[in-house]
């Protein structure tokens, strides 16, 4: 009888992610008991979608609840068995707490990278208007920073930045959860760096790509002009200087 081969000569067939088929890799290690293989992204994706759909990170399979928290030491997302009782809004604040670093380093060396031409006070960049300027320059030349999902970050006015919100919140009104907190107007933008919202003092945003397609930010990820220049080159920025950089209009616009 023919020996059967080592185990690690057995040829075996690839893992398949259950929603778009391809390869799976590594795979995620799910929290729940499914027997179910996914990709990171389709995963991660499913996730944003629950969050989205119902206020609550689900399994796409099982529907239990998933907590989701960020690995600063491997730089991964972790996965473990939710708590069906835990507030939608901080769900949403716990991730973004712990990835905010991650954003600030991406700016940090974008930054570093594309410095603009301007004084300096103590090693610090002082002029905001020509670093909110040198920003939208190289917007329009097609240098954007990363985001912290991995996509990249788009320029936009407060006006695009309400019409992707009214798109978004077109899904929240069929959710139980959280069409009566939309029909209340306690829904607002903010920003994910300060935490503070989008006013009309605001004449531009930088937003992710990727829009709400990713657990990493389930509604959007947001950054404010100032946050903007001040993470890149240290820039200390207020809203009425930023106001008066441009003349783009801003809106004050409906916490996510």
């Amino acid at each position: 009888m023919m020996a059967s081969p080592p185990r690690s000569q057995v040829r075996q067939e690839p893992v398949q992610c259950a929603i778009c088929f391809e390869a799976a890799g590594p795979g995620v290690n799910l929290p729940c008991r499914c027997q179910v293989s996914y990709c990171h992204l389709c995963w991660e994706t499913a996730l944003a979608r629950s969050f989205n759909a119902c206020a609550k990170v689900r399994c796409p399979t099982c529907r239990s609840v998933v907590r989701v928290d960020f690995d600063a030491q491997t730089g991964q997302l972790l996965f473990s068995e939710g708590d069906d009782n835990e507030d939608v809004d901080l769900v949403r604040r716990r991730i973004s707490e712990q990835l905010r670093p991650v954003q600030v380093r991406l700016l940090r060396e974008f930054g570093e990278a594309h410095p603009p031409p301007l004084p300096r006070q103590q090693g610090i960049f002082v002029d905001i208007f020509v670093a909110a300027e040198h920003a939208a320059q190289l917007s329009s030349n097609g240098l954007t920073p990363l985001c912290l999902c991995g996509g990249k970050l788009q320029r936009v006015t407060l006006a695009e930045r309400a019409r992707r919100f009214f798109v978004q919140a077109g899904q929240w009104r069929n959710s139980d959860r959280l069409a009566p907190v939309l029909a209340e107007g306690l829904v607002r933008i903010i920003c994910d760096l300060c935490g503070e919202p989008l006013d009309l003092e605001q004449p531009a945003v930088w937003v992710c790509e990727n829009g709400d397609t990713t657990i990493k930010h389930a509604t959007s990820n947001d950054i404010c002009l100032g946050c903007f220049v001040h993470h890149a080159w240290g820039v200390a920025a207020t809203p009425a200087l930023l106001a008066a950089h441009d003349g783009e209009v801003g809106l004050s616009l409906m916490d996510w």
